[in-house]
Order: C-alpha cells, then sequence, then structure tokens
C-alpha cells in the first residue's frame, strides 16, 4: 500500500522558527481538514519531530508514517485487552525520486520520529 504527496519548500511566518522549509502538501487528502478536503502545507520538521500541536495537519501526517498496528482481543467479561503490538510496519520505506535519473532515494530518516 502507498500514498502519494507532495512537497515545496517555503517560509512559514506563522510556525515557531525551525519549521520552515520543506512542506507536505497532498493533493489527495484522506480526511476534511477545518471543512474542506485538504492537507497542508505540514512542516516535515515538525512531522519528524513530534510536534503535533502545530498547524496544518501534523497530527494526521504524524500518524500516516509513525503508528503501530495493534492486535485486539475480547475477553470473556467483554473488555479487550492487547494482544499484539507490530512496530515499524507503517512509513518503513518513504522514499522520492532522484534528480535526474529514475533512482529512488530513501528519505524516510526525514520523516520518521524517533523517541
Amino acid at each position: 500500500n502507498y500514498h502519494v504527496w507532495n512537497e515545496a519548500w517555503m517560509t512559514r511566518s506563522d510556525l515557531p522558527t525551525g519549521f520552515g522549509g520543506w512542506q507536505v502538501l497532498d493533493s489527495t487528502p484522506q480526511l476534511t481538514s477545518q471543512g474542506f478536503f485538504r492537507c497542508g502545507p505540514t512542516s516535515v520538521a515538525a512531522i519528524r519531530s513530534g510536534q503535533v500541536f502545530l498547524k496544518h495537519d501534523v497530527p494526521f501526517l504524524f500518524a500516516e508514517v509513525n503508528n503501530d498496528r495493534v492486535y485486539w482481543q475480547r475477553k470473556c467479561d467483554g473488555t479487550f485487552g492487547v494482544v499484539h503490538i507490530e512496530k515499524d510496519v507503517v512509513g518503513h520505506c518513504i522514499s522520492t525520486k532522484a534528480v535526474g535519473s529514475d533512482q529512488r532515494i530513501d528519505i524516510t530518516n526525514l520523516y520518521k520520529h524517533s523517541l
């Protein structure tokens, strides 16, 4: 499974220092944002550093590349418990096309949040 988005370089005076530069713009958003089908511009630095309180759509894009697959099971009393957690199954290969060639460049480290 894959998803495609675009990036643009821009100054962001509406964000704290350090969150300008590369921004994600998703022209095929999966959810509405403030009532519209749009996503971004979202700071790549905010996604990487886990600053999910910043605008626009940082929590959604953070979750697209930084989440776990969690398996739940209903117990006899009706509650649910975690059975298994798979880490690193989402966002393990984020890539772009190289300039001037058809080579793939791995840019996963630019997006993945590390604790």
